[in-house]
């Protein structure tokens, strides 16, 4: 009666071997994806969770010709193909086997971990925002001391 049952109907033990295995394939897919999303957008996860949740309050803004705000792009962010090489390596080979990325990101321009490529599309806008900002930042300044000095003459 035992070995018509083994033969016949699975063990408990191959059951559970399945389901934890089907679970853990899911999860290392759904890590897999988020990987790839996170690599096409040239974001690590820190990036990414300030973005999601807005920790430093630093969303920097552009404005169109009708007064309409729009939230600038990711400065380093050049595009999907771009992105996955800047990551991965410049060839498919290189993606499958990395064996001499290590000698090869030391001895490239901007792969070396401290330099990085940018969209200068993006970091013209970034530019021009910044000099905005600067010159709105020295129009309140000397707002305030005209307006501090016309208080001076008043009291004096």
């Amino acid at each position: 009666m035992t070995e018509k049952y083994k033969d016949e109907y699975l063990t408990l033990n191959l059951i559970l071997l399945c389901v934890i295995s089907f679970t853990f394939g899911i999860a290392v897919g759904v890590f897999t994806i988020f990987s790839y999303y996170l690599i096409s957008k040239n974001l690590s996860t820190i990036e990414f969770q300030e973005q999601r949740w807005n920790y430093r309050g630093g969303n920097v803004y552009e404005f169109d010709r009708n007064g309409k705000q729009k939230k600038l792009a990711n400065i380093f962010d050049l595009g999907v193909r771009e992105n996955f090489k800047q990551v991965l390596g410049e060839s498919l080979l290189e993606w499958i086997l990395p064996i001499n990325i290590n000698y090869k990101i030391a001895n490239s321009g901007f792969k070396n971990g401290i330099n990085f490529k940018v969209n200068e599309e993006v970091y013209k806008k970034w530019c021009e925002n910044a000099e905005l900002q600067n010159q709105l930042n020295d129009q309140l300044a000397e707002y305030k001391n005209r307006v501090r000095r016309e208080r001076e003459e008043y009291v004096v």
